[in-house]
């Protein structure tokens, strides 16, 4: 989730006073984007302890530590950073970023609006705002974000998915139609969109398009309990049950906690005449939805 902007590599090389520490930094830094965050880390200790002055190191350390999920420590070195070097607007992001992760979304919102704001280019950073506002219900200010987006780039990753959620959610669905099937154009790889795509399309009663999203995503996707429980309704919609719940037992089969593929069971085997399955696939549905709602705050 966390993106590690790259510009920030050069700032530190630039910032360092001797060819030694450029090779330090330079090496740290390839273990950072190696994910090998324990290497990254012995290699930050040193750079900052000789250089503490310096933004570039003790921003690596700081990214390095949350990579970790040592978060106090890793805000303490982002923050100092920032103050080292308050017009980079990568250092405010990754911070964004790194409380993110944390779950600290009010603090993040605060410091994605300053990357924003040192550079209005910035569309990663656009993007993690413009969810953030989702998120909290600033649906409006959210969109703002990504149409400005999308007059920067019109094919950037993921913006034309999230501003379909923002159509869903407010009952907008021709428009959220719209946006998801961009996506699906765009990023035909991308299983995530084409799966909300294919159940809007069958909340809105197109079944043949929705099951064409479905048997391509099921020759090109890995497999996934929603994608079976998806096509297992598509398939009971035109009139072939026996396929649904082949369908909907594969579904139960990849994720044993995933309800609705039993409620699906259940209507598909009582349509079949099936009472006695019908009946173990209610149960099972009812004791998985107790326990998810038992489980919720």
């Amino acid at each position: 989730m966390r993106r590690l902007i790259l510009s920030c590599s050069l700032a530190g090389l630039m910032a360092c006073p001797a060819l030694g520490r450029q090779s330090a930094y330079q090496e740290a830094l390839e273990q950072f984007t190696a994910r090998n965050f324990l290497g990254a880390l012995a290699k930050t200790r040193v750079l900052v302890a000789e250089g503490p002055e310096n933004p570039a190191y003790v921003h690596l350390h700081g990214l390095t530590l949350g990579a970790l999920g040592q978060y106090s420590q890793a805000f303490v070195y982002l923050e100092r950073a920032i103050a080292l070097a308050p017009a980079e607007a990568a250092y405010h992001h990754d911070l964004g970023m790194t409380l993110l992760q944390a779950g600290h979304d009010a603090e993040a919102l605060q410091a994605l609006r300053k990357a924003v704001e040192l550079a209005p280019d910035n569309l990663l950073s656009r993007l993690y705002l413009g969810r953030i506002l989702h998120n909290r219900n600033l649906s409006d200010e959210a969109m703002r974000q990504f149409e400005e987006i999308g007059r920067r780039d019109d094919k950037f990753p993921t913006l034309h998915y999230h501003m379909a959620k923002i159509h869903l959610n407010s009952g907008r669905a021709p428009e959220a139609l719209a946006e998801l099937r961009r996506e699906a154009e765009l990023f035909p790889n991308n299983p995530l969109p084409r799966l909300e795509l294919a159940e809007l399309l069958l909340k809105l009663g197109e079944v043949e398009e929705a099951l064409q999203q479905l048997k391509e995503l099921e020759r090109a996707s890995p497999p996934s309990a929603r994608l079976y429980w998806l096509l297992g309704k598509a398939l009971q919609a035109v009139g072939k049950p026996g396929e649904a719940v082949a369908a909907a037992l594969r579904s139960a089969d990849l994720d044993s906690s995933f309800a609705p593929a039993f409620y699906l069971l259940a209507t598909l085997y009582q349509q079949l005449g099936e009472e006695a399955l019908a009946q173990q696939a209610r149960e099972t549905f009812q004791r998985l939805s107790r326990q998810q709602n038992s489980a919720q705050p």
